[in-house]
């Protein structure tokens, strides 16, 4: 579908712009144009008195609204999270769990996996925070939840997903941050 969306003003990365066009094309930016420059295969939509702006992205958030989804593992910490995220500018998020219980991060993975499989919008995925990290580097960290070997985990995954899950650290991150990879060595979004 090709869109255009006409405002007051748009931020293009650098400055406010006045009275022109943002054009979509199968929801992409392709362009901003002045108002005579739409094609006419563009459908217009105004918004006066508006200006357009992207919105933001928050990748490292626990919770929102006063529910931090570490505590209420379930779909409505996610609802909370996403509304006030909306609220303050931000379209998507990734919520976070510190190190936990493993009981604690399995469910999460699963409401996660839930709440994006049932089409709500603004969650891109889960962000976990250890539990396999260093323990001189733990900060707010509880040292009972780090862990130090993985295979058992790994095993646990494989049962639960179907597919074996490597596990790679960035060592360039004063935290370890992993990221879980199939036996293809492609990403797994979990």
């Amino acid at each position: 579908m090709k869109r255009a969306f006409l405002a007051d003003e748009i931020f293009d990365g650098k400055d406010m712009v006045p009275s022109r066009a943002l054009l979509l094309d199968e929801g992409r930016i392709t362009g901003i144009v002045s108002p005579t420059e739409i094609p006419s295969a563009f459908s217009r939509r105004d918004f006066p008195g508006c200006f357009l702006a992207p919105s933001f992205i928050d990748i490292q958030i626990y919770g929102g609204n006063g529910r931090l989804f570490s505590h209420s593992v379930d779909s409505s910490s996610l609802d909370a999270t996403a509304a006030y995220c909306a609220a303050g500018g931000c379209s998507h998020f990734m919520i976070t769990m510190a190190t936990n219980a493993m009981s604690c991060f399995m469910q999460g993975i699963e409401v996660v996996r839930e709440y994006i499989s049932s089409g709500k919008k603004g969650l891109l995925g889960l962000h976990l925070e250890g539990p396999w990290i260093s323990p001189a580097k733990r900060g707010a960290h509880i040292e009972a939840y780090i862990k130090k070997g993985i295979f058992n985990r790994q095993w646990k995954w494989f049962f639960k997903y179907g597919q074996w899950i490597k596990v790679k650290s960035n060592p360039a991150y004063q935290i370890t941050e992993f990221r879980f990879f199939s036996s293809k060595d492609e990403e797994i979004k979990l």
